[in-house]
């Protein structure tokens, strides 16, 4: 069967041969046989018109909010406003994005359909195959290298949903396990497994840690790898089952050591062979002795016999007490009168003395102070003034018609006026004379008399008597105490 290809051909051009039925495509050296893309490879694609406005020309492809990832335009039919489009000049695909020729225009529809990749026959192209060519049960992944098994929204790198079971070796850093319960195991490791980080199992009861090499459960025990050291807040048992312990922490048997309990505990023997005895500690060898019970030697008990003497001489001497007695008088009272007069009686004496010095100071009266007077004038002869006028007396001119002397107008005013006066001293002396008593004669009248009260105490100070003992001689007789009690020698050791 000769196959026709056509000349030239551009990367992935598909040719398909009528007569058998085979698709080719041309992978830029060879053409690879492939199976076109079937039914169950057909998404219909998200609409994307929401997006347009004329300006934006990529947009991103999805079928059921799921990413789809064209191999070429070609595997894409594409209706814009009722016109298909033409795949290889209306639009590309880049990845997982459809970018128009042309930005579409706000307001117009569209539809798509992705026709799913073709599938080689001899090998699989990169990037053909989607997790929704796998079959149902399949591993789901995305453009951000997340696998998820079980889920088809993994949210880390391995997201597996169910049960997970590892037969050789798993190393992670973090494993996150789901709940155990109704006899189903979240994470079954068959083999070796390795965790880098810290496991952690329930709310931080357990966590086996690998920095330190330990294990802590809760935090009452802690297992240290390193030094092989258990470390917990009590431990409890009888250590029957230890085994390889240290020759000194183990009893030899027949070891008889000291309990303070009725029964022996588990592993040893209560022995009887000494009861109701003493201990006895000792320095030497270790043995028993004693004839009476313990509780016997120490019971109540009153010891009997008698005592007999006589006392001779003795006495006690006298003595003489002392004291004091003290009080106050207070109150009481004499009422009376007393009468009389004193007459006669005279003091005679003189005194002498003599003044020296004194002054009495000048003083200039002003015109006020002179008495009110007048001058007469007198003519260039020394008379009085005629009465002709124009005459001139002396320096003055008097022009008067009037006849008679003539005289000055009145001055001075006969006020008052004073002298300072200076004191004069003075000594003097006074001469007693006699002093006559003067006679005196009166009476007392008896009034009444109140006594008054008192107030006092008395004390008498302490005194001893002195005792002479007097001397006694007697003697005791009893019935003897048997201390023999039984005991049982012990000795204090240390370990070395």
């Amino acid at each position: 069967m000769a196959l026709n290809f056509p000349d030239n051909p551009t990367i992935n051009q598909i040719y398909s041969d009528t007569t058998s039925g085979f698709y080719y495509r041309w992978d830029g050296t060879v053409w690879q046989s492939f199976s076109p893309g079937s039914s169950s490879n057909i998404r219909i694609l998200d609409d994307i018109s929401g997006s347009f406005n004329g300006v934006t020309t990529s947009f991103s492809l999805t079928s059921n909010g799921t990413a789809i990832t064209p191999i070429n335009s070609q595997q894409l039919v594409i209706n814009l406003g009722g016109a298909v489009q033409d795949p290889s000049d209306d639009y590309s695909v880049n990845v997982s994005n459809i970018v128009f020729s042309t930005a579409p225009n706000s307001g117009l529809t569209f539809s798509g359909i992705s026709l799913g990749p073709a599938v080689p026959i001899s090998n699989i192209i990169d990037g053909s195959v989607v997790p929704q060519d796998l079959s149902t049960g399949g591993p789901w992944w995305q453009s951000d290298y997340k696998v998820g098994i079980g889920t088809s929204a993994p949210t880390s790198l391995l997201d597996v949903e169910g049960d997970a079971i590892v037969s050789g070796i798993l190393t992670a850093n973090t494993i996150i396990t789901g709940a155990v319960g109704s006899s189903q195991t979240s994470l079954v490791v068959q083999g070796n497994a390795r965790i880098t980080g810290i496991l952690t199992i329930g709310t931080a009861s357990i966590t086996f840690n690998g920095n330190n090499n330990t294990i802590n459960v809760g935090s009452g025990i802690t297992f240290n790898g390193s030094t092989g050291i258990i470390s917990a807040t009590e431990f409890r048992g009888n250590g029957a089952n230890l085994t390889n312990l240290p020759s000194q922490a183990a009893f030899s048997a027949g070891t008889l050591m000291l309990f303070q309990q009725t029964s022996a505990p588990t592993g040893w023997t209560k022995q009887t062979s000494h009861n109701n005895k003493a201990l006895r500690v000792v320095t030497g060898s270790a043995s028993s002795g004693g004839s009476t019970a313990f509780t016997s030697v120490f019971a109540s008990r009153t010891p009997s016999g008698s005592v007999s003497g006589s006392n001779s001489g003795g006495s006690v001497a006298n003595t003489t007490a002392t004291g004091s007695v003290s009080g106050t008088n207070s109150g009481g009272s004499v009422t009376g009168s007393v009468s009389g007069s004193n007459s006669g009686g005279s003091v005679t004496g003189s005194v002498s003395g003599s003044n020296s010095g004194g002054s009495v100071n000048n003083t200039t009266l002003s015109e006020s102070q002179i008495p009110s007077h007048t001058h007469l004038i007198f003519d260039q002869t020394g008379q009085p003034g005629s009465n002709q006028a124009g005459t001139r007396y002396g320096a003055v001119a008097i022009f008067d018609n009037n006849a008679g002397a003539k005289s000055t107008d009145s001055t001075g005013g006969s006020t008052a006026h004073n002298h300072g006066f200076t004191n004069p001293s003075w000594s003097g002396s006074w001469t007693q004379g006699t002093f006559t008593n003067p006679s005196w004669s009166g009476s007392w009248t008896q009034g009444t008399f109140t006594n008054p009260s008192w107030s006092g105490s008395i004390s008498i100070n302490a005194h001893n008597h002195s005792l002479t003992q007097p001397t006694w001689s007697g003697s005791f007789s009893g019935s003897a105490m048997d201390f023999d009690v039984q005991y049982v020698d012990l000795i204090i050791a240390a370990k070395d």
